[in-house]
């Protein structure tokens, strides 16, 4: 398993010594990064990067009898930037295929996820962004303050034709759940009309 964590968010952290309460066992970090002991959950930890690029390290030791800790090492940890989210239109596929006409006014809303192998649940959501029609030969755009799909744009969509398409870009999204409510630029999406 890598020992990966991603700055901005809260990343959960396991610490057991076998044998040993966790009322035994003294876990911090270096470089900045904070770690919060989750008083309900026997092992369970949540680290912040706060700032820190490069690494950590999580160092855990005992508590004696003495009152002294005994140190049982430390594991080191890569920080990497949280990925920039995908955005899709409703339940349309982002894979460039032609869409009906139909099919594409259906549809509610844009939304941004991670790729499906992203390890942790991010809470994200669109903010705005601009929806270009490309039809006829001219250009129509739309710049929308949210993540609907206005009644305006569905019926300026609804005289498009084979061969035209839909463009969206600037696709602002905000991660709901990361430490400062990260906001970012999803990639465009290219939806070709059948």
């Amino acid at each position: 398993m890598l020992n990966i964590l991603y700055e901005g968010i809260t990343n959960p952290i396991y610490v057991s010594v076998e044998g040993y309460s966790k009322d035994d066992i003294n876990v911090s970090a270096i470089n900045g990064c904070t770690l919060e002991d989750i008083s309900t959950h026997k092992k369970l930890y949540l680290l912040k990067t706060n700032g820190a690029k490069k690494e950590t390290r999580v160092y855990v030791s005992l508590k004696t009898r003495t009152g002294r800790h005994s140190s049982l090492g430390y594991q080191t940890y890569r920080i990497r930037p949280l990925p920039i989210l995908d955005a899709q239109l409703g339940g349309i596929k982002n894979d460039g295929k032609p869409k009906s006409i139909h099919s594409v006014r259906a549809q509610t809303s844009i939304y941004s996820s991670p790729q499906p192998s992203f390890p942790y649940q991010l809470k994200s959501l669109v903010n705005s962004y601009t929806c270009t029609i490309y039809s006829s030969g001219k250009d129509t755009s739309f710049t929308v303050n949210s993540n609907k799909i206005s009644e305006e744009l569905k019926w300026a969509i609804q005289p498009m034709q084979s061969g035209d398409f839909l463009a969206f870009t600037d696709i602002n999204y905000t991660i709901i759940n990361s430490v400062d409510s990260t906001v970012n630029i999803a990639p465009p999406i290219f939806i070709p009309i059948k």
